[in-house]
């Protein structure tokens, strides 16, 4: 065998070398990852590669942006779902000339993470974890059973239409998701549940209209501090309407209870104090009837 045929023997083919670290990398000196850093390689391990750049190297800089990105939620996207060149080249001061030589890792974290996301669909990891956040607070309000989109496209600046929702699934998805969850957990906003308790005790001896056979609706409202309105919606009204059939019982089943003018009169305490039924309940009838002419009276 000639010199170049054992040459040839051990010689290894360039294309089979491993690729030479890129930006002063140094895998076997790495340093420690931060939080942000171990968050995105345990998410998504394949850019693990990017993560050994020499310490304030442009390369580990770019590469800090874009892990605290991903670990406050989400990338920050361009209009078109790119992830946002000039946020980084401006924050790092890089000329486009300088950034071109970077790229790649940029490219790679859009292809691991996404790389054509929208902006819109960027919020939703922010999303969850608020929607999480109000309903523990108790602070996440309800419309129709449902989580108040205007709440919630305030908080994240969408435009206030139902088109969002068919515009993004993920969105649509996330949303739905938690509206389940309302209704699963019977969820309501502490608000809301303090008004709720209140007007349980209302309806023990509620307003009365001035025919005697409904709740008054605007007193409770009053009474509630809410908008006329609004004591006529979910979930005040299930209570309200409850309480009108249980109302219209008492007056068929109970004989010593007049309701005239919107107030409850009883005369129970007649009968406890001697008096006999009979005459207790036809001193009621009586009260009643003079009671509304007094009322007619004095509306003419």
């Amino acid at each position: 065998m000639t010199d170049y045929e054992v040459a040839l023997e051990f010689a290894q083919p360039v294309g089979s070398l491993p690729e030479p670290p890129k930006f002063g990398t140094k895998p076997v000196q790495a340093h420690p990852l931060n939080e942000a850093g171990r968050h995105v390689v345990s998410q998504y391990p394949n850019l693990s590669k990017h993560q050994h750049y020499s310490e304030k190297s442009t390369a580990d800089k770019i590469v800090r942006i874009l892990n605290a990105q991903i670990f406050a939620g989400g990338l920050k996207r361009s209009g078109g779902g790119k992830i946002n060149r000039r946020l980084i080249t401006t924050e790092l001061g890089l000329h486009n000339t300088v950034y071109r030589r970077y790229r790649q890792i940029i490219e790679d974290y859009e292809n691991e993470v996404g790389g054509k996301e929208s902006v819109a669909e960027t919020k939703i990891p922010a999303m969850r974890r608020w929607l999480e956040q109000q309903m523990d607070r108790g602070t996440l309000l309800i419309r129709d059973g449902k989580v108040s989109r205007n709440q919630l496209f305030d908080e994240f600046d969408f435009v206030k239409t139902s088109t969002v929702l068919i515009r993004y699934p993920r969105v649509a998805e996330l949303v739905q998701e938690f509206d389940k969850r309302v209704v699963e957990t019977h969820y309501q906003p502490k608000e809301i549940g303090e008004k709720l308790r209140k007007l349980r005790e209302l309806l023990e001896e509620p307003p009365v209209g001035k025919d005697g056979q409904t709740i008054d609706r605007t007193a409770l409202a009053t009474l509630l501090d809410l908008p006329p309105r609004g004591i006529s919606t979910r979930p005040y009204i299930e209570f309200i309407t409850i309480a009108d059939e249980k109302l219209r019982d008492r007056l068929k089943n109970d004989p010593l209870l007049a309701f005239v003018g919107g107030r409850v009169f009883k005369f129970h305490s007649m009968v406890e104090q001697g008096w006999s039924h009979s005459f207790a309940s036809r001193f009621k009838a009586s009260f009643e009837r003079l009671y509304r002419k007094m009322l007619i009276s004095t509306e003419s």
